[in-house]
């Protein structure tokens, strides 16, 4: 005769109504919990042995492998090129807003996001008046050397920049300045707005002198 089939052992469920009266630890973090933070399972009282939040983690940790990142990745890459050009534009259109939205918001809410939103905005405004990084990265170097501060400081009233300095034109762009090296400086926010379009010799007569005499 055919041996029948043992039935598997739950343990007895306490009613979602007294959740919040019972406690027990978890055995990850060791610290005792309402029931009402476990997941229901097999172990005590019919809820798992491990609290949410260290389920949470312990997957975030799993799904951080490198060799689980690559299965997974590879799997959606195969997943995509398996759909026609026709369904994978429509999947595109349709969380095309969502896509734009959530970039605003990865560019305003996280650091690496921040970065890239200033280094873009960089790229952009040395692009628009044909300034080369090079010639910036000169110009941070120079600065440091002469004043010698953590920090860089303006070169026309030499004080020390806190927040972001702005790159300047020593001959404004209205009057044909260029932008090569010898035509820039590191201002703070408060001269570069307050020079403007003005000549250096109206502007700071004193700092002639000093932009001649400048190898950068």
């Amino acid at each position: 005769m055919p041996q029948k089939r043992r039935k598997r052992w739950k343990p007895e469920r306490v009613p979602d109504s007294e959740r919040g009266n019972i406690t027990k630890p978890c055995n990850t973090c060791k610290k005792e919990f309402t029931l009402l933070e476990f997941n229901k399972g097999n172990a005590l009282h019919g809820y798992k042995p491990e609290c949410k939040s260290c389920q949470v983690k312990r997957g975030r940790e799993y799904k951080r492998r490198p060799e689980i990142k690559e299965r997974e990745n590879a799997y959606s890459r195969k997943r995509w090129a398996a759909k026609p050009e026709e369904e994978r534009r429509a999947i595109y259109e349709s969380r095309k807003e969502y896509f734009i939205k959530y970039q605003r918001w990865w560019h305003k809410h996280t650091e690496t996001g921040r970065k890239w939103k200033a280094y873009a905005n960089m790229r952009s405004k040395l692009s628009r008046y044909s300034i080369a990084v090079s010639s910036v990265l000169a110009l941070e170097e120079y600065n440091k050397v002469t004043f010698k501060k953590e920090k860089f400081s303006c070169e026309y009233c030499e004080k020390e920049i806190k927040g972001s300095y702005h790159l300047e034109h020593i001959i404004p762009v209205a009057k044909d300045g260029s932008g090569e090296l010898e035509n820039l400086a590191i201002s703070c926010p408060t001269c570069n707005l307050r020079k403007g379009t003005k000549d250096l010799d109206v502007f700071a007569p004193d700092k002639v002198s000093y932009f001649k005499n400048r190898k950068v």
